[in-house]
């Protein structure tokens, strides 16, 4: 059973993640962030110290503009990236005679997706929508020698035709979902930097 120090002092007892939500905002701003993380406990103590914090002194923040986006085998420039996953938990199992919620437990498939903010250039994308072609969406952000890889297996989701809004500069809206029969097919995520091996 795991227990995990948060920044208030207090830890939770076998935390998992419910459901997650990162990306990247439109404008000047352009950097990642993380919009959402939903977790879940069994139970939770206040009585928990804080650790004294170190962070190395080389290390900086993998911002949006240090981002490289493929998406079936081709570079797209994209105005926007947001990534979405739930892991389905029911955290509501509680039973006569216990103080705490039992094991939360998947109640469906889990469901990972994302959504990009393409413009449109040519047919390329719509047509990988319109034969449901599947194949590699991969995130990369870069700084010097640093370097995370999102990498997930994809298709354009069906019900989210790719629509035309109006004149000028046209975007091509996308949603795909990510697919695979495990999880490590669906979605990975690797980083390389100058800390040791845990």
């Amino acid at each position: 059973m795991a227990t995990s120090v948060l920044p208030a002092a207090s830890s939770r007892i076998a935390p998992v993640i419910a459901s997650i939500a990162a990306g990247s905002p439109e404008g000047v701003r352009l950097r990642s962030e993380l919009r959402g993380l939903d977790i879940t406990a069994k139970s939770e103590t206040t009585a928990t110290s804080l650790a004294s914090a170190s962070y190395p002194s080389t290390t900086a923040p993998l911002t949006y503009v240090q981002g490289a986006l493929t998406l079936l085998g081709s570079s797209v420039p994209v105005k926007s990236v947001t990534l979405d996953g739930d892991n389905m938990l029911n955290s509501g199992r509680r039973f006569v005679g216990s103080q705490t919620i039992s094991e939360q437990l998947e109640a469906n498939l889990r469901k990972y997706s994302a959504s990009l903010t393409p413009e449109f250039t040519d047919l390329t994308l719509y047509n990988a929508f319109t034969g449901g072609t599947t194949g590699a969406l991969v995130l990369t952000f870069t700084s010097g020698s640093n370097t995370c890889t999102i990498t997930t297996n994809v298709r354009i989701d069906p019900d989210a035709t790719p629509n035309v809004s109006g004149h000028g500069i046209i975007e091509q809206p996308l949603k795909v979902s990510m697919i695979g029969g495990t999880d490590a097919a669906a979605i990975t995520l690797v980083t390389v930097n100058g800390d040791s091996t845990p």
